[in-house]
């Protein structure tokens, strides 16, 4: 049976917490305060935690915090249970990650109901993990090495011809090889480039000590960045007369230069990508409440809600019909620099009409 970390200050719930979940077959451990308990939970990570939230010392909601901001611990269950009952109080713990809410008093079975379907739930993410991981397997296994070679055999194939036979050919002939060595040059580094930043991402999502450090910085006068990363990819894509600007300008934003300048360069490279050479790419930037929003609409082949819901590290859509470069990381690491921030990307599109990549980064850092 699972194991559950109880952190109860009032010793006779936590003994009372305790036996039951143990007669019920858990393997339970209780401590009397929130410090003991993420000690317990960081040494020892258990299946699903349950805890009080007015405690001395370190409050429920303050265990929660340090508890997601660790990679061993942010994804184990966690359900309140506490005696405030009322919604302020309720909000506030799932604002901040919990999974349920139990009010004092409270029945034992009502607790077991609530453990039960939370690991029910763990249960159904991690079958769905997996799932991933496998195709994730399968996608490496297939498009990654396609991915490598494809460019590799042309630069070498190219440089052979040329090294045995260069002699003997016209200047124009050479000169037509090389532009084509160095096109997939060019694409053997940027998706090199990119499997990169992907691992580096991962790294400074996993800890909290650095992505604070990174997410401290703010941009000024981003609409200058966008407008130049835009036009810059556009001109490497022979786009630059499709693209439309709306944007207004705002004080600063909570990201860095580079991380911005990444977003719209593959934001703006699949909109030239996936759609045709006649038809706009409108980007549009201002400032929504406590986010700045970005918005890049290209009138091109458009994705499904399922392909929409899919997108994730490699995964690449109707390979067979339209030929992709790279190995379709560019939206998710869009996504997950937005992420890195404190911000979001979401998309809206139509198959064969237009798709909307709108990306909104705080206004201010997310500290």
């Amino acid at each position: 049976m699972a194991r559950i970390l109880v952190i109860e200050d009032e010793a006779p719930i936590l003994e009372n917490v305790v036996e039951s979940l143990e007669l019920e077959g858990y393997e339970a451990q209780g401590v009397l305060n929130g410090m003991l308990g993420v000690q317990a939970a960081l040494e020892n990570p258990p299946e699903l935690i349950i805890c009080d939230i007015t405690m001395p010392g370190m409050t429920g909601y303050e265990v929660l915090l340090q508890l997601r901001d660790h990679p061993r611990t942010m994804m184990i269950p966690f359900i309140f249970l506490t005696a405030r009952a009322d919604r302020d109080s309720m909000r506030q713990g799932m604002n901040i990650g919990a999974d349920d809410y139990i009010t004092k008093p409270f029945s034992i079975r009502d607790l077991l109901t609530a453990i039960q379907a939370r690991l029910a739930r763990k249960d159904v993410l991690a079958r769905e993990y997996t799932a991933r991981l496998e195709e994730l397997r399968g996608t490496l296994i297939h498009v990654l090495p396609h991915e490598l070679r494809t460019p590799l055999t042309t630069i070498l194939g190219y440089a052979e011809l040329i090294s045995l036979e260069g002699a003997q050919m016209e200047r124009a002939q050479i000169l037509k090889m090389i532009n084509t060595i160095y096109a997939s040059s060019q694409r053997l580094y940027h998706l090199t480039e990119n499997f990169l930043l992907f691992a580096q991402i991962e790294v400074y999502i996993a800890d909290p000590e650095r992505r604070k450090k990174l997410c401290s910085q703010v941009l000024a006068t981003p609409h200058e960045l966008v407008v130049k990363a835009a036009t810059d990819q556009a001109e490497q894509a022979r786009r630059a007369a499709s693209l439309r600007f709306e944007l207004e300008e705002v004080p600063s934003i909570a990201i860095t230069q580079d991380n911005l300048r990444k977003i719209v360069e593959e934001l703006v490279s699949n909109a030239c990508h996936f759609s045709t050479a006649d038809s706009p790419i409108l980007i549009r930037g201002a400032a929504h409440g406590p986010w700045y929003e970005l918005a890049i609409t290209d009138h091109g082949k458009g994705m499904s809600a399922e392909q929409i819901a899919r997108i994730d590290a490699y995964v690449q859509f109707e390979r067979r019909l339209y030929e992709q470069q790279g190995a379709g990381l560019g939206l998710t690491i869009a996504r997950r620099l937005a992420q890195l921030h404190g911000g979001q990307l979401q998309l809206e599109s139509a198959l064969g009409q237009y798709t909307t990549a709108t990306v909104r980064l705080p206004l201010q850092p997310a500290l």
